[in-house]
């Protein structure tokens, strides 16, 4: 099998997009299993596709913090509530969703000029798993981490404001039923993102803060579990990414 780890310009409502080579690597590189390989070859099951097809709301977004005791002590004392559905709601209380199929350059978005751009250095280019393409349902990359010390993908942002942001992403592990959490760069560290289920999960949230209205430009980085090959191999969806207030 023959594959390429390549830049993709990816991008999203609002967005516009770029990738640039990186990572770290220091760990040695996963070898992917001969049934790890077949699974890729048979594809998704059709629920499985319709999960990651799914969406989620700003409001569901929360619950699923809420239901972590550690996050919801945490949500209580930001004191942050979702929005009355249809009151007050501009795009990002209303939730922006980047895909791998968006627009390259929407209206007046170009490199320098963007809100969320959605990027990778791993993305897996080959006849065996292809790129997204407008009849798959829905359109999934394909992404083969060398190692689970280099990022999956990056969300770049220049929020609008001092606020919670709350962001998931839908995405799944090619290990059936795998019980890894793939894992966000946050506060000088690797912190778990917080799944929808136990096992087989495939909708991950974090809570991001913007605190200093200074500085709104920040870099979210996904990585593979520290499990030697949770996420190594996976594939996403979307992500959606929503705006709380910040009292």
């Amino acid at each position: 099998m023959r594959t390429a780890l390549a830049g993709i310009a990816l991008i999203g409502c609002l967005s516009a997009v770029w990738a640039e080579g990186g990572g770290t690597s220091l760990r040695k590189p996963v070898a992917i299993s001969a049934a790890t390989l077949h699974h890729l070859q048979q594809g998704l099951t059709p629920a499985e596709r319709l999960s990651l097809a799914g969406t989620i709301t700003p409001a569901q977004q929360l619950a699923a913090l809420q239901s972590n005791p550690t996050l919801r002590k945490r949500l209580q004392q930001l004191k942050l509530k979702a929005f009355t559905p249809g009151v007050d709601m501009g795009p990002w209380e209303a939730g922006i969703t980047l895909t791998p199929l968006a627009a390259t350059y929407p209206a007046g978005g170009d490199y320098g000029n963007f809100s969320l751009a959605l990027r990778t250095e791993v993305a897996w280019l080959s006849q065996m798993t292809p790129l997204p393409f407008a009849g798959q349902n829905p359109p999934l990359l394909w992404l083969w981490a060398p190692n689970n010390s280099s990022p999956l993908f990056r969300i770049e942002a220049k929020w609008p404001m001092r606020a919670a942001y709350l962001v998931t992403f839908f995405m799944k592990d090619v290990i059936p039923n795998s019980v890894a959490q793939p894992r966000v760069w946050q506060d000088g560290g690797l912190k778990h993102a917080f799944g929808n289920a136990p096992s087989g999960g495939d909708q991950w949230t974090i809570l991001w803060l913007a605190p200093d209205p200074q500085n709104l430009y920040h870099e979210i980085k996904v990585y593979p579990s520290e499990l030697t090959a949770g996420f190594v191999a996976c594939c996403l969806s979307k992500v959606v990414v929503s705006k709380f207030w910040l009292e």
